[in-house]
């Protein structure tokens, strides 16, 4: 039948047709796959390495997050050595959530005056009917690591003159110095019954970080309170104050009063506390003026200047322009504090706000990590 006939050569042509674009349509998307570049698996390396910063394209505003996850760990391989900021002090802080900070700072001991391993917490347990201070942290007290921060190679044999004028620095921190160990303690007290009774009698406190001091021969301490008592409004009560600044200057005195430490000085105290210039007007700042009335008594600020950001959403964590106000107020207003005395925080950390709750803590090598995950900006 002719029209049966006209119908099946119709269907053959369709099927036919129908074979050569999905034949053509399969040869595309094959040469597609075989042109696009393939992508290569990212490594990060560890270690000294020969090139410079400025070789290395880290600097270029146009670095990309796999270059920064890649080259996170790494560092010049004269780095370690390099020591150029003569004598001034310069505070390490290692933390237990960063592990790493322990190899570090051992590695780059040139660089630093102060270590502060995270150890030490200030707090109130019940004995019986009463409650006493006691200080808890001495588990995390690792000797051979002290031991090693604290060894030749340092400080003593490590400098290395950069620049022409840097040659007169260099050769005074070729001097006998050795990086002091500085544990952290923090008060870790929630009741402010608990605080007025820390400074209106602090013997049995003080005590407790003295003996603790000696019997590891520490080179003092890092003491972390002045933020709870600014948020307390203690420090703008006259009373309290007066009180808080007694016990500073008794702890400061007991350091003091102990026997040189193993590196030949005498027992430091160092204050953590927050910046002139805070983030937001409800957050703490400390006054000039009280740094000045305690400069006597203590041996350095450490000054909170970075995690601008938290509990505000993503914004930078230690923005530059924020230190620099920092520095120019304490240069401004300061009189009796010497410059050496304060210390400007650096946060060698991130916070990753891709999380459903607030910014996660991050360390420097995570960051990268996590700008990769989420393919964002840096903050």
């Amino acid at each position: 039948d002719v029209s049966v006939q006209t119908s099946m050569r119709g269907e053959v042509w369709l099927v036919i047709v129908l074979i050569l674009l999905t034949g053509s349509w399969t040869l595309r998307v094959d040469a597609a796959k075989r042109a696009a570049p393939r992508k290569r698996e990212l490594l990060a390396e560890h270690g000294p390495v020969s090139e410079s910063t400025e070789e290395s394209g880290l600097l270029l505003p146009t670095v990309t997050a796999a270059t920064l996850y890649e080259k996170s760990r790494q560092w010049h391989q004269e780095g370690a050595r390099i020591k150029g900021t003569g004598l001034r002090p310069v505070l390490g802080y290692v933390t237990p959530w960063h592990p790493a900070g322990y190899e570090f700072s051992v590695l780059f001991r040139a660089k630093l005056t102060h270590v502060s391993p995270v150890w030490y917490q200030l707090r109130r347990a019940k004995v019986d009917s009463s409650k006493e201070w006691v200080l808890v942290g001495g588990h995390e007290y690792n000797e051979t690591w002290i031991n090693s921060v604290r060894q030749p190679g340092g400080m003593q044999e490590s400098c290395v003159a950069v620049e022409e004028v840097a040659e007169a620095s260099c050769s005074a921190t070729n001097a006998e110095v050795t990086t002091r160990v500085v544990p952290r303690v923090v008060v870790e007290v929630d009741e402010a019954q608990d605080h007025l009774d820390l400074v209106q009698s602090p013997e049995a406190a003080i005590e407790a970080i003295v003996k603790e001091v000696e019997s590891r021969d520490y080179d003092g301490i890092v003491l972390e309170v002045w933020m709870t008592w600014a948020f307390m409004n203690g420090i703008s009560n006259d009373a309290f104050r007066a009180a808080a600044f007694a016990f500073i200057q008794r702890l400061s005195s007991s350091l003091r009063a102990l026997q040189p430490s193993g590196t030949g000085g005498s027992r430091q105290l160092i204050l953590a506390v927050p910046p002139v210039v805070p983030s937001a007007p409800s957050r703490p700042r400390i006054d000039p003026a009280h740094m000045d009335q305690l400069a006597a008594f203590v041996d350095a600020w450490s000054v909170m200047t970075y995690d601008y950001s938290v509990g505000s959403g993503p914004q930078p964590n230690a923005p530059l322009p924020w230190l620099e106000s920092n520095i120019a107020l304490l240069q401004k207003e300061m009189s009796k504090s010497r410059p050496d005395q304060t210390l400007m925080g650096l946060n060698f950390y991130g916070y990753d706000y891709g999380q459903v709750r607030s910014g996660l803590y991050s360390p420097g090598h995570c960051v990268c990590s996590t700008q990769l995950l989420h393919k964002g900006c840096f903050m």
